[in-house]
């Protein structure tokens, strides 16, 4: 067994721990040096494939003003991983305001009200700035979040999958042993993020209507 040289609940930017990664590879008995450069990889990985993706991966928190498209939907610039307020309405413990939802990463505001107009003091004109000036939608509204995918298990596994081919081939000492003869070999896969993996992970690519 491996004694563990990193703690889960320690905080790197990224959703893969250290201690995640290691298991994943089998438990293979890192050095202390080992263990950080494992920090380097996972961190350096996620932000090129946040790239890729146009978006977070570890949410961070995120304000802005956007338009509220025809379909109730915020035109937010990220996916929204947790909302904490909503114009002046802050959200305690995940719940919602009334009449608001959230689903599959994208927040929805409450039909609009024939006789009460939307509610929150959401504004039916553009203010002549930024995004809710260029599209078109039924109002506006500020919200601070947490913008990112999180935690998807998806997202997951393919950054352990791609530190692992990394993490051997750039850091891993192991030597594997075939007929006596003892060689270091390279990880199957590719180190840069693939197409074909990119394609897989086409569902997270953030797209909004305007940007």
């Amino acid at each position: 067994m491996t004694e563990p040289g990193w703690d889960d609940e320690e905080e790197i930017n990224s959703i893969v721990t250290p201690a995640r990664l290691n298991r994943f590879m089998s438990s293979p008995r890192w050095t202390d040096e080992q263990w950080l450069a494992s920090v380097d990889v996972l961190e350096g990985l996620e932000s090129q494939l946040a790239g890729k993706l146009n978006t977070y991966i570890k949410p961070v928190p995120y304000a802005e003003t956007v338009t509220i498209l025809g379909s109730g939907q915020l035109n937010t610039s990220h996916p929204v991983a947790e909302a904490t307020k909503i114009d002046t309405t802050v959200v305690v413990g995940g719940v919602l305001p009334s009449g608001w939802t959230l689903r599959e990463h994208r927040l929805y505001s409450p039909p609009p009200s024939p006789l009460l107009g939307q509610p929150f003091s959401l504004s039916q004109w553009s203010t002549g700035y930024g995004e809710t000036a260029r599209v078109a939608g039924v109002g506006t509204a500020t919200v601070e979040y947490l913008a990112g995918w999180g935690n998807v298990p998806a997202l997951r596994l393919a950054l352990l999958k791609k530190a692992r081919i990394v993490f051997r081939n750039q850091h891993d000492d192991s030597v594997r042993v075939s007929d006596l003869d003892a060689e270091n070999l390279p990880e199957p896969g590719e180190e840069e993020w693939t197409e074909a993996e990119l394609k897989d992970l086409e569902r997270f690519r953030n797209l909004v209507a305007w940007r």
